[in-house]
């Protein structure tokens, strides 16, 4: 794993710098998504975007791959992905440790009153973590680490820009769901809601679950009022994002290359560009930064306390 006082960092910083605030900027310094660069060359920064719809035409996404940074949790996921297809599928037992090591980090980060206003109990919330994480080929401890961050697991805190659910989806946030779900080539990547129709099948049962379009308040208000639908939200825009920067940046499926993408996704994610000292990188930086380094450092949390009890035994994945 990257260290995130060293190199994961500095990729943040110096690779993604160009990215800025996709919430709060009208335009900005986009990477050009239809010029397609060779493996490790730096990516051209040549015109600009506005805040949503950038990502589209002949960008290879990679959304369909199983973007899982924990090798263990990428085998397992990778060994059943030919279930991604059923309709609300059910997950087979091998997958209830990772479920229950899910459940204890939700009981330990969660405030006590956090179930009854969710109207979910934690125990059923982690099954469906993981089985929307596996359904959309996400990271499940990136999606917890990303949670713990933005809501504490209580999806009815509403934040002072409006921000609701368990990720926090601002209006540029579901503007951009919206573009990607539209199934027009000039705002989205290629086959995204086919994709993404799939993954919400696997998820609910329901491909047309929800048609993802209406003014971004009633949006937000539908999100409030269903869980499922807030997971999905969360779900598609951080599988869009990591994509959209593993295509951008050139990167590979390396352990390394998806932990970096994903911390980029995490800058995308946030886009505040104010100046704080922070506390996880040990500097003055962006907020961005300072916010996807705290997701960072939850996801090595997670990763690393699964990892020792899967090689301690103390998990059965038999």
């Amino acid at each position: 794993m990257l260290k995130l006082s060293g190199k994961l960092i500095l990729f943040i910083v110096l690779v993604l710098g160009g990215i800025k605030s996709f919430a709060q900027l009208e335009d900005v310094p986009m990477f050009h998504a239809d010029v397609l660069t060779s493996p490790g060359d730096p990516p051209p920064f040549m015109i600009y975007k506005h805040d949503s719809g950038y990502m589209h035409r002949n960008l290879i996404s990679g959304l369909r791959d199983m973007l899982v940074v924990n090798p263990n949790v990428s085998t397992l996921f990778h060994n059943y992905r030919n279930l991604q297809i059923q309709r609300d599928v059910a997950l087979p037992s091998i997958f209830q440790p990772l479920v229950n090591f899910s459940y204890r980090f939700m009981k330990a980060h969660s405030k006590k009153d956090s179930e009854t206003q969710n109207g979910v109990l934690h125990n059923h919330l982690s099954l469906q973590f993981v089985k929307a994480s596996f359904c959309f080929g996400n990271d499940p401890f990136m999606v917890l680490g990303k949670i713990k961050r933005e809501s504490a697991f209580n999806r009815t805190l509403i934040s002072s820009g409006s921000a609701v659910g368990f990720t926090q989806m601002t209006g540029p946030g579901i503007k951009e769901v919206q573009h990607q779900m539209s199934g027009n080539a000039d705002l989205a990547m290629p086959g995204v809601k086919e994709y993404f129709r799939r993954a919400i099948s696997c998820f609910t049962g329901n491909p047309l679950y929800h048609n993802f379009s209406g003014k971004t308040d009633d949006l937000k208000k539908a999100i409030r009022a269903d869980w499922k639908l807030d997971i999905i939200y969360g779900q598609i825009l951080l599988k869009v994002y990591t994509a959209y920067t593993i295509a951008a940046t050139n990167k590979t499926r390396s352990q390394e290359d998806l932990t970096a993408a994903y911390a980029g996704s995490f800058v995308m994610y946030n886009g505040d560009v104010t100046e704080v000292d922070g506390r996880c990188t040990g500097a003055r930086v962006p907020m961005k930064v300072e916010y996807s380094c705290d997701i960072m450092k939850n996801f090595d949390q997670l990763s690393n306390q699964w990892q020792f009890q899967v090689r301690n035994n103390r998990v059965n994945m038999t």
